[in-house]
């Protein structure tokens, strides 16, 4: 299935009378909660978003939203998304069978 990617303005007008002490923890389950309504799959937020909405002072918070197949990952605006963990995965699961195979020649060859 193809990534869609879409910029999101999420408001937090619904928390205005929330209490200063639980602001933050309500920001992040209010923003999880609005991206599973919306995009209808896991929601993940990473680092830098987090730390964008905590430190946002505004009533609006404007994130950068990848969905996958069962999944929604939010990213602030200027953060760069980098596809390169899932190709050093790959390599790692290769380099193991490749471990593995000259362990069993070695274990065949001392015998």
């Amino acid at each position: 299935m193809a990534e869609e990617e879409r910029l999101v303005t999420i408001s937090f007008k619904k928390l205005s009378n929330c209490p200063r002490t639980k602001l933050i923890k309500r920001k992040i389950k209010f923003v999880k909660e609005f991206l599973f309504k919306k995009f209808k799959a896991e929601p993940k937020i990473s680092n830098q978003a987090n730390r964008t909405i905590m430190l946002s002072k505004r009533k609006k918070v404007k994130l950068r939203v990848i969905k996958e197949k069962d999944l929604v990952k939010a990213f602030a605006l200027n953060e760069k998304v980098e596809e390169k963990k899932e190709e050093k995965k790959e390599g790692k699961k290769e380099k193991k069978k490749e471990r593995k195979e000259e362990v069993k020649e070695e274990k065949k060859e001392n015998k």
